[in-house]
């Protein structure tokens, strides 16, 4: 009692009965109900929250009918039990006299197994909607967090991009600082020796301070190029590899969770073909070119246009990316290398106009994205992106590929030519008809080769049969290099392998009967793509065919990786062959529209497909 006269008497015991006894009575109370409705009222009272997650009972069908359904026929077991000890007793009845009796009880049992059955089945479905909606919920859940994730990428890539031209933007002043002191010993230098600089100031000696300058400024370093544009002041340039050539802290993964063959978006790119594209990486920056004379840097994170490389002369048929650093091959003969970190292609109105640029036109039933590469005051500025132009071939450019400091260029004048883009000059020609010479016999010109003139009938087969232009066979039809080793494919259906510290060829790989255009090696295997509409993998190690599929359409364009093969065979869709699975598939626009233009390129990386069409647009699918 000590205790409880204690615990009463504490001042927070009290302060809560004075509170208790200051509130506002329960409705109860103030209805004069009793105290047996107040208790019953108390204990089977449920929240409002309970309440609201009760189903409907939209099925017509109580708790208890559903309790019955759920357990076996409780008639059954009697029935089956009297006949049990009916049998055990040894009784024996007539089975005329209960006939009708019998009949009407099975009638009876069929009949209620029958409401039963209903209403398990109305039960089952019941679950089903029940399972649909939170399938439901959980595709909106998903699709939120999808959202998410995309905005975070966006955020992710806008920051990479700043921190790259604040590393440029660093390197740069360093080496300002460094000029600025070269400088200063240099006029200290000149003062000292007055024989190498005027004392008038207005008439400057033999080598003005200027021209010292633009000497002693940006020494070539490991792995960067100088070139002097010829067409341009003798001003010297630098590619800005350095931030391009550090990796990435992040990498978009957005693309892994698109359901195979979903489509991302189409872009109204150009206005005519696209004849090559190439991008670095999901949701990264693309190039494309096109038959309409023009070269466009795009951001596929948001898919428009930040800038137009302008400087060839023709369109360009070729072209790869790789860092900052942009490789392209024209019809004009000249190779022109651009530096993409010269373009300011991210500003900070882009968040701004995001809004603006998501919203789409509807041009009949075509869909297509609005097209930003005609707005001047959203594009950034291109103007000395070229660093230098690469003149010496007599014929157009029909493949290259730079791998290092190492780029190597085929043309239609039947040579490959190998520069060195820390100099920017030509190492050596490789002629392919002198190279053929050689294999087919000595003092023998493969161009009154049989088997020449009937590669090249057979190349002008395909041609008559009205394909596209990138579809058709080139002299060079494709290449790739990786450090000294070099992998070629011709018009006349031959894969020649070249050593080009020797210049020679050390294999000839003999199997396709048509054109070679497309090609791609890693560390184990060739992959090769011809119009005789086959592709074939070979094995580097024995040089023998490792696998080979065709398909009905020539083969325009190939790109592989450890998963899949993705080739363009001048279809409205992409020939996919999934290598894990062992099993072809088609994604793209023929698959949605019937009228789809023809796909004329195609490249893919994790799943992300980006594909050029005849028509101008340029489609991006996951795969």
């Amino acid at each position: 009692m000590k205790d409880i006269t204690g615990h009463h008497r504490s001042p927070s015991f009290q302060k809560r009965m004075f509170a208790f006894s200051s509130g506002r009575p329960p409705s109860e109370v103030m209805k004069g109900a009793t105290r047996k409705e107040i208790q019953y009222k108390a204990v089977t009272a449920l929240p409002e929250e309970m309440l609201q997650n009760i189903p409907n009972g939209d099925d017509g069908f109580s708790l208890f009918q559903g309790f019955q359904a759920s357990i076996p026929l409780l008639d059954e077991m009697v029935s089956r039990n009297k006949k049990v000890k009916a049998l055990e007793n040894g009784e024996s009845k007539n089975p005329d006299d209960d006939l009708p009796d019998a009949i009407n009880r099975q009638k009876n049992t069929i009949i209620r197994k029958l409401d039963l059955l209903e209403i398990r089945k109305a039960l089952a479905a019941n679950e089903i909607r029940e399972i649909d909606g939170r399938i439901g919920h959980l595709q909106t859940m998903r699709q939120v967090v999808f959202d998410k994730v995309a905005n975070l990428e966006k955020e992710e890539i806008h920051l990479e991009n700043s921190l790259q031209q604040v590393e440029i933007k660093l390197d740069e002043a360093l080496e300002l600082m460094k000029l600025e002191s070269k400088q200063s010993k240099g006029q200290n230098h000149l003062l000292e020796n007055e024989d190498f600089y005027d004392s008038n100031q207005d008439t400057p000696g033999f080598m003005s301070q200027s021209i010292y300058t633009k000497i002693q400024e940006n020494p070539p370093r490991s792995g960067l190029s100088s070139k002097l544009d010829t067409r341009k002041a003798p001003t010297k340039t630098k590619l800005n590899r350095h931030s391009g050539g550090r990796k990435r802290k992040t990498m978009p993964t957005l693309q892994k969770y698109y359901q195979p063959g979903e489509e991302i978006r189409t872009i109204q790119a150009h206005s005519d073909m696209i004849t090559s594209l190439d991008f670095d990486f999901p949701f990264g920056t693309m190039i494309s070119a096109s038959t309409d004379d023009s070269v466009k840097v795009w951001d596929l994170s948001k898919g428009r246009c930040v800038s137009n490389l302008a400087g060839h002369n023709a369109y360009v048929s070729c072209l790869q990316i790789e860092d900052n650093i942009l490789a392209t091959g024209s019809m004009d003969a000249s190779v022109k290398i651009w530096d993409l970190s010269k373009i300011d292609m991210y500003d900070d109105t882009d968040d701004i106009m995001e809004e603006e640029e998501g919203q789409e036109n509807l041009d009949g039933d075509n869909q297509t994205v609005k097209d930003f590469s005609t707005s001047t005051n959203r594009i950034g500025n291109s103007h000395d992106s070229c660093v230098y132009s690469l003149e010496s071939h007599l014929g157009e450019i029909s493949a290259l590929h730079f791998q290092g400091n190492t780029l190597v260029s085929g043309s239609a004048d039947k040579t490959i030519r190998q520069w060195d883009m820390q100099t920017g000059k030509c190492v050596q020609t490789l002629d392919v008809l002198w190279a053929a010479a050689q294999v087919v016999g000595s003092g023998t010109l493969y161009n009154d080769d049989p088997r020449w003139k009937k590669q090249m009938n057979s190349s002008a087969a395909y041609n008559s049969q009205g394909l596209s232009l990138s579809s058709a066979a080139s002299f060079i039809g494709a290449l790739q290099c990786y450090d000294a080793a070099l992998a070629t494919g011709t018009a006349d259906g031959m894969v020649r392998l070249w050593d080009l510290r020797s210049g020679q060829v050390h294999r000839q790989l003999v199997g396709h009967t048509g054109p070679v255009t497309c090609l791609q090696f890693d560390d184990y295997h060739l992959a090769t793509g011809s119009l005789d509409r086959s592709v074939r993998i070979w094995d580097l190690r024995t040089g023998t065919i490792f696998d080979a599929f065709a398909y009905d359409s020539p083969i325009s364009s190939l790109h592989f990786d450890s998963k899949q093969i993705v080739t363009c065979n001048n279809e409205s869709t992409v020939k996919i062959y999934d290598r894990v699975a062992e099993r072809h598939w088609t994604c793209g626009a023929g698959e949605i529209e019937s009228d789809a233009a023809k796909v004329e390129t195609a490249k893919c990386i994790e799943g992300y497909l980006v594909e050029g069409r005849e028509d101008g647009k340029i489609g991006i699918w996951s795969c």
